[in-house]
């Protein structure tokens, strides 16, 4: 019985006679396909100039208009990250010194207290050490990435991103922009930018995200309904992010509190 080659076989054995192998690739089409992508990209194509009106040259005011759009969210997540960093800064020495207090009261308890055990001055003892670890690394924490510094820092650049949306908003050459004028403003934005050593928190754009919503109309729903349910979300996500730092310490302190009552107190 008669077999039949795949026609994929027949073809390479069609090919591959008087000892001549001929190898036919794939970036022979490949390489054809590059070549006429880079033809339909060209400024000198037909084909670039009609399907390609993205490439035309935009209206100076609507590049004004991003523009003034994207500095006025900068300015504000700026803000909104001094404020961010001035409370994380407050929050750190109100804990600090919270803690440093347990410890004080931990160490005077076992003096005050009659009929001691050695098994809660045990209980005492861990509960100071877990305080002074919670200290150390807090301490440590706001040494290295002083928020009070970056507090001050996230502040100037907020003003320099104020002072260059008042102009845009309030100069004169914003109200008949020349392509000249936007790139000026361009570079202006670009600088304020680049001036900031460090970017601001994911938290700091969620919060503005939510205050003007308005500024980001493709992210929320145009029915009152389905907008407030995604605010809510982001909300929750806002303040979850904001002080997750400061769960595991205050968890220490209730966990501490909590055995110290039930464990120390009524029997003494």
């Amino acid at each position: 019985m008669e077999e039949y080659l795949p026609f994929s076989d027949q073809f390479n054995s069609s090919i591959e006679q008087d000892g001549k192998v001929i190898f036919i690739k794939g970036w022979v089409l490949k390489n054809f396909a590059k070549s006429l992508l880079a033809w339909s990209k060209s400024p000198d194509s037909d084909f670039f100039q009609a399907s390609n009106p993205t490439h035309l040259p935009e209206d100076p005011k609507n590049q004004l208009n991003r523009l003034r759009r994207k500095t006025e969210i900068t300015r504000d997540v700026r803000m909104h990250a001094s404020r961010r960093c001035y409370s994380r800064h407050r929050a750190s020495i109100y804990l600090v010194s919270t803690l440093s207090t347990g410890v004080i009261l931990l160490s005077l308890l076992p003096n005050t207290l009659t009929n001691v055990s050695d098994q809660q001055n045990q209980i005492l003892l861990s509960s100071s050490i877990v305080f002074s670890i919670f200290i150390i690394f807090t301490s440590a924490i706001d040494a290295m990435t002083n928020f009070f510094y970056r507090a001050r820092i996230f502040q100037n650049n907020g003003e320099k991103l104020a002072a260059l949306l008042y102009d845009l908003n309030f100069s004169p050459l914003a109200y008949a922009p020349t392509p000249e004028v936007v790139k000026t403003f361009a570079d202006r934005y670009e600088a304020a930018v680049r001036d900031l050593p460090f970017n601001h928190d994911y938290v700091d754009f969620l919060a503005v995200r939510i205050g003007k919503s308005h500024l980001f109309p493709r992210r929320y729903s145009k029915y009152r309904p389905m907008r407030a349910i995604q605010k809510t979300r982001d909300r929750l996500t806002l303040y979850f992010r904001k002080f997750t730092w400061i769960i595991p310490s205050a968890s220490a302190v209730i966990i501490v509190g909590i055995v110290v009552w039930k464990l120390v107190l009524p029997e003494s």
